[in-house]
């Protein structure tokens, strides 16, 4: 593939060697479903890694036009980033499904490094790790859209995150998105757990998560970290700006 190239994938399960650890190598090129906009072929079209590795590796300095479209990535085992792994590269994921799958350590549907990734309607869910079971962040300016973040379960013994972890200088934005159902059973933030980083929550709903404690948001309190939440719906009730 060149540059610009589209790869449409028919629906199907794709599964076994050379159907997990996907690789851009570079290049700017979007992966596809044959339609990306129906919800029924985007679930029909299947990254199954069967536990074998992860979905997707994008890692090689990659941009805005490298982009992943309409996908159902799910059954991947890593240590990081089991679905989609993001590191100093910064695609565009579109109208993905980021479901069932496991990391040992962070970011068992999505994790993201020194990236500014852009996630738009995509819905990330059924995800376990450690920590940041739906979505890790760390260095970098991400963007999250209109994504479904939920059910998503934070199983370290006393980690936490059950739907989002920004950590370690990561400035996270969250907009128009909805995180509920998510859990930390041993750890702060169900919905979302802030360490030394910064993260602005717009027009979005935090609602139905749990944890051992604060169940919505929390920010570990010996980090230098900052949650910004405007014009949204928090269960509970947050410091904000606007409607909450």
């Amino acid at each position: 593939a060149l540059d610009g190239d589209v790869i449409e994938i028919r629906p199907g399960i794709y599964t076994g060697e050379g159907n997990y650890n996907l690789d851009h190598y570079g290049k700017s090129i979007t992966i596809r479903s044959s339609d990306p906009y129906d919800a029924s072929i985007v679930a029909a079209t299947i990254i199954d890694a069967s536990q074998a590795g992860r979905g997707f590796y994008v890692h090689s300095g990659e941009d805005a036009n490298c982009v992943i479209w309409g996908l159902t990535i799910q059954n991947c085992l890593s240590e990081y980033g089991s679905g989609i792994l993001c590191e100093n590269a910064s695609p565009t994921i579109v109208t993905c499904v980021v479901q069932n799958n496991t990391a040992t350590l962070c970011g068992g549907g999505v994790f993201i490094s020194d990236s500014n990734s852009l996630f738009a309607a995509c819905i990330i869910r059924d995800n376990t790790s450690e920590v940041g079971a739906g979505i890790g962040c760390e260095s970098g300016q991400p963007i999250f859209a209109s994504c479904l973040i939920t059910a998503n379960v934070a199983s370290g013994d006393s980690s936490g995150g059950g739907g989002v972890n920004s950590s370690y200088s990561g400035n996270l934005l969250l907009l128009n998105c909805t995180i509920a159902g998510n859990s930390a059973p041993s750890g702060p933030g169900g919905g979302l757990l802030c360490i030394d980083s910064d993260v602005e929550i717009e027009n979005s709903i935090l609602w139905g998560n749990s944890a051992n404690q604060d169940p919505q948001i929390s920010i570990f309190a010996a980090s230098a970290g900052s949650v910004t939440v405007s014009y949204s719906d928090v269960e509970g009730g947050q410091a904000a700006v606007g409607a909450h």
